[in-house]
């Protein structure tokens, strides 16, 4: 058999053009110092972040302990107290009106001990402790309050002999409706 070529002149003829890859290699070197500067970039972003990051929390720290010393802890009671002086500022006219309706209706033996206010929503409580010569006494007293036209209920929590055998200490519980 006779050896045929099958191969056209024109392809063995063409030698590979060393321009052409000299570009190649041109274009590959470029991408990968692109991709290497990218990745640099990335790098010393990061690190930069990371710096930025630890001198936060660096001052962050420092404004912690700045603010667990002594001084600023006072200075926060000393404006919750003025708070809790300008609630009961806002609730003084109403309390004054109370004790004035409750001053009208004590009974000539009644000695109190202990007045508490709580205001609840729509009504205040009070818990008033006293102090009265004997039960019958404590009864009249528990009744004169009840003739007070704001009071919703009252009632007696408890009731003892004083301490000092002087007679007879009762909490009393009343409910005054809201005053405007």
């Amino acid at each position: 058999m006779a050896k045929i070529n099958l191969k056209s002149n024109e392809m063995s003829s063409r030698r590979p053009n060393s321009q052409g890859s000299n570009k190649s290699l041109l274009l590959g070197i470029l991408s990968l110092a692109i991709g290497l500067a990218a990745f640099g970039m990335v790098r010393y972003l990061s690190i930069q972040t990371e710096s930025i990051s630890e001198d936060t929390r660096a001052e962050i720290a420092q404004i912690e302990n700045q603010m667990n010393n002594d001084n600023v802890k006072k200075l926060y009671d000393f404006q919750d107290r003025l708070i809790e002086i300008e609630g009961l500022m806002s609730n003084k006219d109403m309390q004054s009106s109370i004790l004035g309706k409750i001053e009208n209706h004590t009974l000539a033996p009644t000695v109190f001990r202990k007045v508490e206010f709580e205001t609840l929503v729509g009504k205040t409580q009070i818990e008033a402790t006293v102090i009265v010569d004997n039960h019958n006494e404590l009864a009249k007293q528990i009744e004169a309050f009840t003739l007070i036209n704001e009071v919703d209920d009252v009632y007696l929590s408890s009731s003892k002999v004083n301490k000092e055998g002087s007679g007879i200490e009762g909490q009393i519980v009343f409910f005054f409706k809201e005053i405007k």
